[in-house]
């Protein structure tokens, strides 16, 4: 399986100061695939309570708490990820709602079609996912939607690893995501990679036991909550973890810089040493919490469950679901052009990723010019993800042509200054050349075509949009 979207609960990190309990979550977690490395519990009943959850619900946008229908309760996500890249392999949600429902209400709040499997009525969506009811208040979801992978896990009995267990019993945030890593690491590979990083920068005398402490990491747990502010906290969690504490700021930010997921809030983060955890702990911004948690955040894993049957049919636009498309593609716009890129592969990432959440925003209702100009600037952010790549792989093609070389040049010295005059010497000079400048140049001219291109698509994406808004409004009479 591949990735599936976030953007349905990106704001239920940030918008809550009460605690979620963790036997809350117990029916939801038993039902995450044994394979699973990685679970996020979200305690969705008290982020609608919160006062900034309502705030967020009012600005009716499918980027925030709103886009968690009200009729959901609590949420667990499980997914197996690459811990080289933090790409997932599969993901899978589990969702209790308030209400009973049935496939045929899911199969028609999606615009999607019923299916039978295993014996059980599934629902398949056209935002490519598949959904089931595992009780009557009980929703399973698989993005993408690979048949035969979400068979299996219907039938799979769940079990969560040692590590995942013991982090999810001591959850207490209303948002919280556990990470395992244990056996993750071998000893000689790492203390291979650490001795020339510049993680270990000046504490070289400490190589050793930074790497056992590595090596025997069990996994890394992400909590956020506001109080009043929003602030989170990432724990590093081994038996001998205390001598990460003067590296482990630096080993966080370059492993996240290292995969493309760069957030620069990080930076201002503390670090402290905390019994058998090392905790980074500092503010968030809604736009860094996006980018910590954009891989296992989806709008495409979670149904559209409601309380209420939906007005938007297949085939009729919806003004509601019209508005709440234009502004979602709208937010998502404003965010990405507000993030700092650090590096072309940051940039490249967040281009991907940004695109993939507006592939995957709901579709039923939504107005079919609004659809073809959703689906446009997916495809220009992928196209500008693919020349941040080019760009960075022009800058390291002509990097290796880099090259000092010593050159002999032959000449003549005068000499003498008697009866029979001047005479001329043969002498060879050595000198050394670089094509260093010019190289640099290259790489220059490059950065600042790829920049160039950048920003005129960006006014391009911005023309375009505006053009939408008027066309929509003009067409609905009501505002975009």
């Amino acid at each position: 399986m591949q990735r599936f979207p976030w953007h349905a609960w990106a704001g239920l990190f940030l918008l809550t100061a009460e605690n979620c309990r963790a036997a809350d979550f117990a029916d939801l977690l038993r039902r995450v695939p044994a394979q699973a490395n990685a679970v996020l519990l979200v305690d969705a009943d008290a982020v609608h309570r919160s006062p900034m959850g309502t705030k967020t619900q009012e600005r009716d946008s499918l980027t925030g708490v709103d886009s968690l229908p009200a009729a959901v309760d609590k949420l667990v996500i499980g997914a197996q990820i690459s811990l080289t890249t933090l790409d997932p392999a599969w993901r899978v949600g589990v969702a209790s709602t308030r209400a009973a429902m049935t496939p045929a209400q899911l199969a028609a709040a999606e615009g999607g079609t019923t299916d039978e499997l295993g014996g059980r009525q599934v629902v398949i969506s056209p935002r490519n996912a598949y959904y089931a009811m595992l009780a009557p208040q009980t929703v399973g979801a698989m993005h993408p939607a690979n048949r035969q992978e979400f068979a299996r896990w219907l039938r799979s009995t769940g079990g969560l690893s040692p590590y995942l267990a013991e982090a999810t019993a001591k959850a207490t945030a209303p948002v919280f995501l556990a990470l395992d890593l244990t056996d993750v690491f071998d000893p000689p590979g790492l203390r291979a990679k650490l001795a020339t990083s510049k993680v270990i920068a000046g504490h070289e005398a400490q190589l050793d036991a930074i790497v056992r402490a590595i090596a025997g990491l069990k996994g890394v747990r992400l909590a956020v909550q506001v109080a009043p502010t929003l602030r989170g906290e990432i724990m590093l969690d081994g038996d001998v973890v205390s001598a990460l504490t003067p590296v482990a700021k630096t080993l966080v930010l370059t492993a996240l810089d290292a995969s493309g997921n760069a957030v620069e809030d990080l930076e201002a983060w503390t670090v402290q040493s905390s019994g058998a955890s090392v905790v980074l702990s500092g503010p968030l911004t809604e736009r860094g919490l996006r980018q910590l948690v954009s891989e296992l955040l989806t709008p495409a894993v979670t149904a559209t469950v409601q309380a209420t049957p939906s007005k938007a049919t297949p085939g009729k636009p919806s003004v509601e679901a019209s508005q709440k498309y234009f502004r979602s593609v709208s937010k998502l716009l404003n965010e990405l052009q507000k993030q700092k890129q650090q590096t072309y592969n940051n940039l490249a990432r967040a281009y991907q990723n940004y695109a993939r959440q507006i592939d995957e925003l709901p579709l039923l209702g939504v107005d079919p010019d609004l659809l073809t100009y959703g689906a446009q600037v997916a495809v220009t952010l992928r196209g500008l993800a693919t020349l941040g790549k080019a760009t960075l792989s022009q800058g390291q093609m002509l990097s290796m042509q880099r090259a000092d070389a010593a050159v002999q040049t032959s000449g003549s010295t005068p000499y003498g200054n008697g009866y029979w005059g001047y005479g001329y010497a043969p002498t060879t000079q050595t000198e050394n050349v670089s094509n260093a400048p010019q190289i640099n140049s290259l790489i220059a001219q490059a950065g600042a075509n790829e920049r160039v291109i950048r920003q005129q698509t960006w006014a391009n994406i911005d023309k375009e949009t505006a053009d939408i808004r008027r066309k929509m409004v003009a067409k609905y009479q009501v505002e975009f």
